[in-house]
């Protein structure tokens, strides 16, 4: 006697997608779906993404692989690059994704194989990052914005570009009475338990003009309207805001940005505004960016654009 089955393939994506694949038949028997879960796209770069995975650990044996599958067409299938179930990563619950090209948009879906065939998830995009190294060896990640090139992290270095260290000022008097470039480091610990959760480095203006430059090469500290070019064409658009702000974990889970009394959402401008004031461009709190003039013996972070 035929028994006649069907294939079902159900779905969910909401910044992550679930693959349910499972055999019904006309006769009944007792099936086990396998679920396969990618629930989170986390630590993109220039090269690799990486994606969370939950797998059903009662997968029934006859779905002998499954993975994700990427291209640059919008249709990618298990024909092109691929990870597959030998290269889940324990540790990490999931699979990554690596020799990506930067500035790449991708297409990526989930699979599942067995004797029936192999069946996909819809479809998800991944836009690569570009990166840029400082005289330190410290790496940005960078991403485009219409025609600016940004550095989508805030930068860490305690050196000038020509190598001389940016000195370290930690006493609050030494720092107010500077009219020189120096940093000093910021630590966040938790009220509980005293544990540090936030390390940043902040610069006073000073250093901002010093021709030493504090930028890598070929890049340097934007200007008020390079500011107002990259506000105007990101703000009220939650994709661009969170693609400039996230990698720099500068978006609260309620939407307001954080550490702004603290300079880490607040990035100087080489522009003064009098002789004891510089401008700054502002996340503020619930994302209105905007230009305003601050000390300039304030501790704020830099960001740097591309020549």
């Amino acid at each position: 006697m035929r028994i006649k089955c069907k294939v079902y393939l159900g779905q969910i994506i909401f910044f992550s997608f679930f693959v349910f694949v499972g055999i019904s038949c006309d006769k009944e028997e007792i099936v086990t779906v396998p679920v396969i879960e990618i629930y989170n796209l986390h630590n993109k770069t220039d090269s690799t993404a990486s994606f969370s995975t939950s797998i059903n650990s009662n997968i029934d044996s006859s779905f002998y692989d499954y993975g994700v599958c990427w291209s640059t067409e919008k249709t990618p299938t298990i024909e092109d690059k691929k990870t597959n179930k030998s290269t889940y990563i324990l540790n990490k619950k999931g699979f990554k994704i690596s020799n990506l090209s930067p500035y790449t948009k991708y297409y990526a879906r989930a699979y599942a194989t067995n004797s029936a065939g192999t069946f996909y998830s819809d479809t998800i995009s991944i836009t690569t990052y570009g990166i840029v190294y400082d005289i330190e060896g410290n790496d940005y990640l960078t991403n485009k914005f219409d025609t600016q090139e940004w550095m989508i992290e805030n930068m860490q270095t305690t050196r000038y570009n020509n190598n001389d260290p940016i000195p370290n000022v930690s006493n609050y008097d030494d720092w107010t009475n500077l009219t020189s470039g120096a940093y000093f480091e910021e630590m966040e610990y938790s009220d509980i338990d005293n544990i540090l959760i936030n390390y940043r480095i902040v610069y006073n203006w000073y250093l901002v003009n010093d021709g030493r430059n504090v930028c890598p090469t070929g890049w340097h500290v934007p200007t008020n309207d390079e500011w107002t070019t990259l506000g105007n064409f990101i703000e009220g658009n939650t994709i661009l805001v969170k693609d400039f702000l996230d990698p720099s974990g500068l978006i609260h889970d309620n939407g307001w940005t954080i550490g702004s009394n603290l300079g880490k959402s607040v990035w100087w401008t080489p522009s003064e505004s009098n002789d004891i004031e510089a401008w700054v461009f502002d996340a503020g709190f619930f994302l209105e960016f905007e230009l305003r003039s601050t000390l300039k013996r304030y501790g704020n972070s830099i960001r740097c654009i591309k020549d």
